[in-house]
């Protein structure tokens, strides 16, 4: 009422006078609570003697509950009044000094554990300043802080915490050690393995990396994180520079792997003597094994995800780190069954196209393409909620308690913050295929589409489902989707706040949004050039391609040269709506994709 009637209005409280009178352990309890209300009601100011009260976090729920029916005066089950009942409930506590003892000196530690463990910053700085009084900043780092987040990656790794929640362990590391650092002298500060991280020249992604820099940071490491599309010359110069123990490189796409591999060379030439960690969605353990290895001196290590590349890191600090080996274990070739060769038939009509040439549309609204959101992938594979070892009901309560929640709020975000803005650049021209070539035409000018066949049977092209300039000639249609800068903006500033957990939950989301956007606008030109008779019910339709045709996206497995970028820009031009190329053909904002659309029945994904 204050706050509502009297603007402006500041209050200030007598916290202690609310227990005059009673025992000293049961007023310390009742002070902390009456504090937390009080502020949570909207009080600007306290009169504490700090020593009488505890953190939140360290009071039981039932201590909690007998408080609360005091402060907010509940009649308990029983015909004793609040106060009474109060009185009765610590009476049977037991000795007051020794639970004060327990709480001070025992629990403290326990209470400090448990927080990185849960994920829990309630009263988080009441507890680092009693440990404050007995340890030094630095041994309450190592001996407590650091502990608990390496049981927080072996829960993980066993499969008894997910992702979402080491992050939020890992917010709790931070903000205890930001907490703990002006309480240290210069010569106090710790001396801490040096890991330098960057995405490679030509690759916008960063993810991944952010997550190793995470999960490194607070495990105690110091790392120094360049971002992302860093050319080979920095990463040397940085390396030196910092004097780090190790360098780690990351990166999305096949073209990125090549980068990795070109660069191990220039790595040796410099004389670099530090292991390189390689961590990316286009990267094998073969790949690194055979490909990047051997052109380094150095250990070279697969890090399949960031778990891995703190284990590769302590393997470092224990002596024990070497370069990836690769062994296949696959069965000789004789015994596998061959794939049958596919005949591609060339009868097919091909479509009427609604215009040629090409068209933008900036008017999307995101509410349409949210039912296309592949949520399986959303929750499982970029939020890490997977099933685990959590029984079939434990995972559906998670999911409809904490995951769909999230989800929700993330989409009503998208619209009210217009964190999504969707735009599309899209074409469609005459073309032919010629070998493993396709001819596009488009106002005189032909471009030809170059693309790799399968060294495999059963050698498919891109290009076989065209028709050749004899048979008649053929359609094509090319699409770039993009939905804004924002939203990246956004998840970026959520990591350098060290909101690692909202971070996780932006960028997926706006990664699985992107590629809805994707899959919707690819359903409407199948919708006008008329072969959208086959609909999906629903996403998973989508990913087993249950309709006609097929898109192929630039820089994945089908045709992963994404050099083509450049004639798509050519035919689309979507530098109207934002869209530009990085040195290697990536496009930027990241939450961005392209592809060519086969309207061929038998066009369907596969790998060269």
């Amino acid at each position: 009422r204050i706050k509502k009637e009297l603007p402006g209005v500041h209050t200030l409280l007598g916290v202690s006078n609310i227990s005059f009178g009673l025992r000293p352990a049961a007023r310390k309890i009742l002070n902390s609570v009456f504090l937390h209300e009080a502020v949570e009601a909207g009080l600007d100011a306290a009169i504490i003697d700090i020593a009488k009260v505890i953190p939140l976090a360290q009071i039981s729920q039932q201590d909690r509950q007998v408080c609360l029916d005091l402060i907010y005066n509940r009649q308990s089950a029983t015909d004793k009044t609040p106060l009474l009942a109060f009185i009765d409930y610590f009476e049977a506590q037991g000795d007051p000094k020794q639970q004060v003892q327990e709480t001070r000196e025992t629990a403290s530690e326990k209470v400090m554990h448990q927080m990185i463990v849960k994920g829990n910053k309630d009263g988080l700085e009441d507890v680092l300043t009693i440990l404050l009084q007995r340890y030094g900043p630095l041994e309450i780092i190592n001996t407590i802080l650091v502990p608990a987040m390496r049981y927080v990656g072996e829960l993980f790794g066993r499969g008894e915490i997910l992702l979402p929640f080491v992050l939020q362990s890992a917010e709790v590391m931070k903000r205890s050690v930001a907490f703990l650092e002006p309480y240290m002298d210069k010569t106090d500060q710790p001396a801490k393995l040096k890991i330098l991280l960057a995405t490679v020249q030509g690759d916008v992604h960063d993810i991944g990396k952010n997550l190793v820099d995470i999960i490194l940071t607070n495990n105690g490491y110091r790392v120094y994180n360049l971002g992302i599309n860093v050319p080979a010359e920095t990463i040397i110069e940085k390396a030196r520079e910092y004097a780090v123990d190790l360098v780690g490189l990351s990166g999305l796409l096949v073209k990125s792997a090549i980068v990795m591999q070109e660069s191990m060379a220039q790595y040796r030439q410099a004389k670099l003597n530090v292991p390189i960690l390689l961590g990316g969605a286009a990267l094998t353990q073969k790949f690194v094994a055979e490909s990047c290895v051997p052109q380094y001196d150095h250990p070279v290590v697969y890090c399949r995800d960031a778990f891995a590349g703190l284990k590769a890191v302590r393997d470092f600090e224990q002596g024990k780190l070497t370069s990836t080996v690769y062994e296949s274990s696959t069965p000789r070739a004789a015994s596998v069954p061959a794939p049958k060769l596919i005949e591609i038939d060339k009868t097919n009509p091909v479509p009427s196209a609604p215009f040629l040439g090409q068209r933008y549309v900036t008017d999307i609204d995101p509410a349409r393409i949210y039912p296309y959101v592949n949520e399986q992938a959303l929750f499982r594979g970029r939020w890490g909620y997977r099933r685990g070892k959590m029984s079939a009901q434990e995972y559906q309560t998670l999911i409809q308690e904490t995951v769909i929640p999230i989800y929700e709020k993330l989409k009503q975000r998208g619209i009210d913050e217009q964190l999504i803005q969707p735009q599309v650049t899209y074409g469609y021209f005459e073309c032919y295929s010629r070998g493993n070539s396709l001819l596009v035409e488009d106002c005189g000018r032909q471009y030809e589409f170059c693309f790799p066949r399968q060294e495999f049977a059963p050698h498919l092209c891109i290009a076989d489902f065209y028709k050749s300039k004899d048979q008649g000639g053929d359609i094509t249609g090319f699409f770039v989707v993009t939905v804004g800068p924002r939203i990246g903006q956004m998840a970026k500033e959520l990591f350098e706040k060290d909101a690692y957990h909202d971070y996780l939950m932006l960028h997926g989301f706006g990664v699985e949004v992107t590629d809805a956007l994707a899959e919707y606008w690819h359903e409407v030109m199948r919708q006008e050039l008329g072969i959208a008779q086959q609909r999906t019910k629903d996403t998973a339709g989508f990913a087993t391609q249950q309709y006609q045709g097929s898109r192929y996206g630039f820089g994945y497995p089908s045709c992963p040269d994404l050099g083509a970028h450049e004639l798509v820009f050519k035919l689309l031009r979507p530098e109207a709506i934002g869209v530009t190329l990085t040195e290697n053909m990536e496009m930027v904002p990241e939450q961005t994709t392209s592809a060519i659309i086969a309207h061929h029945p038998q066009a369907k994904y596969f790998a060269v």
